[in-house]
């Protein structure tokens, strides 16, 4: 262990608040809100969507990406 941050990985605790959050219930609380307000079948549930959110603000993301317009 050092002291001169070399090495350190700060998001180390990401991973831990995404599994709270699903064992704790908000991912699943999350679909069963949203998941009538789709008009077709969803490609991601918006649960896992919402954390992913969460987790990255928490772990000081700057920016969002997507996949190539359909």
């Amino acid at each position: 262990m050092t002291a001169d941050g070399v090495g350190v990985v700060s998001h180390t605790g990401a991973e831990l608040l995404w599994e709270l959050a699903g064992f704790g219930g908000l991912i699943d609380a999350w679909d069963a809100a949203l998941i009538g307000t789709y008009k077709a079948a969803s490609i991601h549930f918006p649960g896992a969507e919402l954390a992913d959110l969460a987790v990255g603000t928490s772990a000081s993301a700057e920016a969002l990406e997507s996949g190539p317009a359909k």
